[in-house]
């Protein structure tokens, strides 16, 4: 998945540090060596589009990602795309389905919604399949004086990949994200 228009030059901004240090040895020469970078429990990109800003957290477990919208930002700006699926659907759970070569991926439906007087109040929503591989988020009625939070869940283990390819290779982004 790649968000289109979004602004990749926005640097990351770890808060909620982890006990845990990561380290990459990219040669053999000790130049190549990099130590001692710390991990976080959360990363945010601020302004990865005006107003909005990218949370990737843990939640239950689970690597999360979410969207933040200020009061003020255009929602519709999500575009996300998806190179190499073979085709993009919305099941009937509101489930994003990705079919691709290595079987299904799905992301669950999106939890939206706003905190109104301590409390999350939900929001309708889920997601529309465009042209081009592409995936743009649809809400319904909310307040647009308060602040929106979108969750779109990470997608669960493609059927037709063996588990542990497929929970290696979880490990490994989950690493390269904390690692900011």
């Amino acid at each position: 998945m790649r968000l289109q228009g979004a602004n990749y030059s926005t640097q990351g901004q770890g808060s909620q540090p982890l006990p845990a240090k990561v380290n990459y040895f990219k040669h053999r020469a000790i130049n190549g060596q990099i130590t001692g970078i710390p991990t976080y429990g959360k990363v945010t990109y601020p302004s990865i589009y005006p107003g909005i800003d990218l949370v990737y957290h843990r939640s239950e477990g689970k690597l999360e990602y979410d969207f933040v919208i200020a009061p003020t930002a255009d929602w519709n700006a999500i575009l996300m795309a998806f190179e190499g699926a073979d085709k993009l659907e919305v099941d009937g759970h509101g489930d994003l389905v990705a079919h691709t070569p290595a079987g299904e991926l799905r992301q669950p439906r999106p939890m939206i919604y706003q905190e109104v007087e301590g409390r999350r109040q939900t929001v309708d929503g889920g997601y529309r399949v465009e042209p081009g591989q592409r995936v743009r988020l649809v809400l319904g009625h909310y307040d647009r004086t308060r602040p929106l939070l979108l969750t779109p869940r990470l997608p669960t283990r493609p059927t037709g990949v063996a588990p542990i390819r497929w929970t290696v290779e979880r490990l490994r982004d989950q690493a390269r994200l904390a690692a900011f």
